[in-house]
C-alpha cells in the first residue's frame, strides 16, 4: 500500500487551540491516524476543546474520528489511482485552467491564502516559507513521481471542498472549516471549474463516473452516515482498493461497538463522565522476569476450563436434580475429569450475580444473559 496512514486537513487555529502532538502530522499538514492509540489522543483534545467551547453535546467518538480519517485517506488513494492509472495530469489541467483564468500571480495568491488557513508541517513550524514552498515539488507517495507542491494544494483543496460538503462530516467540521475560504471567489468559482473539466476527461470506477463525481458517491449514497459510506465503499470499491477492505470492515465494526451501548459513549463514558487517556504499553519493554514460588507444577498444569451456571445447569439435566452450587457437584464428574488427564480446573462465572451487567448484555444484543 503506497500512501499515508488516515489523513485528513486541519485548520491552524484549531491546531493552535488544541496543541495537537506533532507526531500526527503528515507532511502536507495532514494529521495522520496510524492507530486507535492516535484516533484516541486526538479525540481527547478535540473533545476538551468543544467541552471548553461549552459544547459537550458535540463531543465526537473515536470510531466515527476514525471512519472520517478512513474516509478522507480513500479519498486520497482513489485520487491516486486516477493519476496513475487513467489520466496522469488531470491535477496539471485543473491547475492550468484555474491559472489561465485567474492569472498566476493571482492564484498563487489564493493558494498561499489556503496555507494560511490549512499549513503543511514545515510552513506550520516556520522551517520554510510558504512562498518557498509552494516553488517546491516533493515525490507523490503514489507514484514516486516528482510533482509541482502547488498540484499536491489543489489536489488538497478539492478533498477539503468534499469535506465541507459531506454532511456525515458535519460533526467535525471545526477542525476543517472552509468558511474563510469561501469568502474568496476563487475558491467557490474554481470548484465549478475543476468539476467542468473533470467531467472532459476519462471516467473511472464501477459506475464510470467521472473523479469528482465518484468520490461524491459515498456521501449521495448515504449522506448522514459514515459507517454507511464505508458501507458503500467497501461493496462499490472493493476491486479499487484490495487490502483496503480489511480496514474498512474495521472502522464498521468499531462503529457498530461504540452504537450497541445505549448511552452513546465518548471518551470511554457519557459526555459528562471523565475523561480516559488510552492505555500505553510503551513500559512492557522494561518488565523483569519475576516467576512465582510454584513455577515447579505450572507448566505441567493442564487446565479444563468451566463455565460455571452452564455446567451446573448441564449437571442438573444429566442427574435428574438440582444442582445449584459447587459443593453439589458429584464426586464423579470430578473423577471422570482426572481420568481424561486433566490436573486442574478453571472455574469461569465465580461472581455475584449483576442485575446491571444483566441489563448491559441485554441492550446489547444478548437477551438470555443471566448476568
Amino acid at each position: 500500500m503506497r500512501i499515508s496512514y488516515n489523513e485528513f486537513h486541519i485548520s491552524k487555529k484549531i491546531r493552535d487551540l488544541c496543541n495537537f502532538n506533532e507526531g500526527l502530522f503528515a507532511s502536507s499538514g495532514n494529521v495522520v491516524f496510524a492507530n486507535m492509540k492516535n484516533v484516541r489522543d486526538f479525540q481527547l483534545k478535540f473533545n476538551q476543546l468543544l467541552k471548553n467551547k461549552k459544547l459537550e453535546d458535540k463531543q465526537v467518538s473515536a470510531g466515527n474520528l476514525n471512519a472520517m480519517g478512513l474516509i478522507d485517506e480513500i479519498m486520497h488513494y482513489v485520487c491516486m489511482l486516477y493519476r496513475r492509472d487513467i489520466h496522469h495530469s488531470i491535477i496539471s489541467d485543473f491547475y492550468y485552467a484555474l491559472e489561465k483564468k485567474y492569472t498566476k500571480e493571482k492564484f498563487d495568491e489564493f493558494l498561499l491564502f489556503f496555507m494560511k488557513e490549512f499549513p503543511p508541517v514545515e510552513v506550520y513550524k516556520g522551517n520554510i516559507t510558504a512562498e518557498d514552498f509552494l516553488n517546491k515539488t516533493s515525490i507523490d507517495i503514489g507514484t514516486a513521481l516528482q510533482r509541482p507542491n502547488r498540484e499536491q494544494l489543489i489536489e488538497e483543496l478539492i478533498l477539503l471542498h468534499l469535506a465541507n460538503e459531506n454532511p456525515a462530516f458535519n460533526q467535525f467540521k471545526l477542525l476543517f472549516d472552509d468558511s474563510n475560504l469561501a469568502r474568496n471567489k476563487i475558491y467557490k468559482e474554481g470548484w465549478a471549474i475543476i468539476c467542468g473539466i473533470a467531467k472532459t476527461l476519462p471516467s473511472f470506477g464501477p459506475f464510470n463516473h467521472d473523479l469528482i463525481s465518484l468520490l461524491k458517491e459515498p456521501m449521495v449514497f448515504a449522506p448522514n452516515s459514515l459507517k454507511d459510506q464505508l458501507d458503500y465503499i467497501q461493496r462499490h470499491w472493493k476491486d479499487m482498493l484490495g487490502e483496503w477492505i480489511k480496514r474498512l470492515l474495521s472502522g464498521m465494526d468499531t462503529i457498530s461497538e461504540e452504537e450497541k451501548a445505549a448511552w452513546a459513549p465518548i471518551n470511554g463514558g457519557g459526555s459528562n463522565g471523565p475523561d480516559m487517556a488510552p492505555f500505553s504499553y510503551d513500559d512492557l519493554i522494561k518488565e523483569y522476569e519475576r516467576y512465582s514460588p510454584d513455577k515447579d507444577w505450572m507448566p505441567k498444569v493442564i487446565l479444563m476450563a468451566k463455565t460455571v451456571l452452564v455446567w451446573l445447569y448441564q449437571l442438573t439435566k444429566k442427574y435428574g436434580y438440582p444442582i445449584e452450587r459447587l459443593d453439589q457437584i458429584p464426586d464423579a464428574e470430578l473423577d471422570t475429569l482426572r481420568d481424561e488427564g486433566f490436573t486442574g480446573l478453571w472455574l469461569i462465572g465465580l461472581w455475584e450475580r449483576s442485575s446491571a451487567s444483566k441489563r448491559i448484555k441485554q441492550l446489547c444484543g444478548n437477551p438470555e444473559a443471566a448476568a
